[in-house]
């Protein structure tokens, strides 16, 4: 989606469009494909981006900043994580599955990005340490496949120890991973990665 975001007085303004075109007048624009779709949506959106244009990555996985910035490289491009679900219902309609607070790399150039967020009643937070929130998104999202392959609902398959089992060898192995690479990701709830 590309957002206009009124950076010069008055209320932060938000349009929403999903068209690469929009982009062309767009302040901020947030790439939320699917990491597949990462070099596709760089490649569209490098001719269209107007100068100075903030892009914030609100994907999961830990490369997809990283290859928008090679691409874009003209342009800020910021980490973002989304730690809910969303489902589209119907055109112009969708459906925060969860609770949870958007999080937004700290910079100077995010705060008209984050103050319309929060204007639109969405609970976001400035982070200094998005590739830690990153890390431990990604630990959460190791029960993804467990659960697809598990054929049942999520709290069904939750509820069953042996799934418990696959997603905590899962999650030691990527904590492994990361000591090995001295990361120790971030604190996003109650418990600690």
């Amino acid at each position: 989606p590309a957002l206009r975001v009124a950076t010069s007085g008055g209320p932060a303004g938000v349009r929403l469009a999903t068209s690469p075109d929009a982009a062309a007048d767009a302040d901020c624009v947030l790439v939320t494909v699917k990491s597949a779709g990462t070099a596709e949506a760089a490649r569209q959106l490098a001719p269209r981006l107007a100068p100075g244009a903030v892009v914030v990555s609100f994907q999961n996985g830990l490369r997809n900043t990283h290859a928008l910035r090679s691409a874009l490289a003209e342009h800020p491009v910021l980490a973002g994580m989304v730690p809910y679900n969303v489902v589209r219902t119907a055109p112009g309609a969708f459906h925060q599955g969860s609770g949870g607070t958007l999080m937004v790399e700290a910079a100077e150039r995010a705060e008209p990005l984050i103050a319309a967020l929060a204007t639109a009643g969405l609970r976001v937070e400035a982070r200094h340490d998005m590739r830690e929130v990153q890390c431990a998104k990604l630990l959460m999202n190791l029960n993804n496949a467990i659960n697809a392959l598990s054929g049942l609902p999520l709290r069904d398959q939750l509820g069953q120890r042996a799934y418990r089992e696959c997603l905590a060898l899962s999650q030691s192995e990527a904590l492994a991973a990361y000591e090995a690479e001295g990361i120790q990701p971030a604190r996003l709830g109650p418990i600690p990665a």
